[in-house]
């Protein structure tokens, strides 16, 4: 216990950097995903394709693929080299994208399509429809699901030690080759994802009551 009581600055100054990745990664995601998945249901080949490309090969990817594409590819392609912080956001941002993007357009392939054509018959452009009455609903009753795949998204976030982000996972790794005690320091490890993720998806949840609650009323 003196260990952990030492060390639990350092653990959760590692932590910090699962949380912040994780959220940054969200916030980048959300807007581009609600393009993705309006260029997913385009009638036009040119937005259709290459959306839904981008979409299958990252969910058919896995987040460990991607970050090392990401940290050693785009260095080659700007001849510079990137932080590994900034590559582990890209990286998670970019694969959040394409689970995202499908969340949203099931949401809006639920809105009922009267609710577009009332729209349209008020004098709104098919773009101010999509904007203002139809995402709105469709992020609404997805929003459970959004929130479930950021909980995914924040337990991946320990894949970014791999290149180096030196979050709670790669901490307790370091402190581990230095201290030898593997069950004490990855058991609070655990405890923390637990109590965490454990919260968050009780969140999810009452936010899933609500919503269904106001969607059935």
């Amino acid at each position: 216990m003196t260990l952990l009581y030492e060390s639990i600055g350092l653990l959760f100054h590692g932590l910090k950097y699962n949380i912040l990745l994780t959220s940054l990664a969200v916030l980048i995601a959300l807007p581009i995903s609600c393009l993705f998945a309006v260029a997913r249901m385009s009638r036009f080949h040119l937005i259709y394709y290459p959306a839904t490309l981008y979409i299958n090969i990252l969910r058919s990817s896995p987040l460990l693929m991607v970050l090392f594409w990401v940290y050693y590819t785009i260095p080659m392609l700007i001849g510079r080299e990137i932080h590994v912080f900034y590559a582990a956001l890209a990286a998670i941002a970019a694969f959040e994208v394409a689970y995202f993007a499908e969340f949203i357009r099931s949401g809006i392939q639920s809105i009922s399509v009267t609710q577009r054509r009332a729209g349209l018959a008020t004098g709104l452009s098919s773009r101010q429809v999509t904007l203002y009455i139809i995402l709105p609903q469709a992020l609404r009753k997805m929003l459970p699901s959004l929130l479930t795949q950021s909980i995914i998204a924040f337990q991946d976030s320990t894949l970014a030690s791999v290149i180096g982000v030196r979050e709670i996972f790669q901490t307790t790794k370091i402190i581990n080759s230095r201290e030898m005690k593997p069950v004490l320091l990855y058991l609070f490890l655990a405890i923390v994802y637990f109590i965490m993720c454990y919260s968050l998806s009780r969140l999810v949840r009452g936010i899933e009551k609500r919503t269904g609650s106001r969607i059935s009323d």
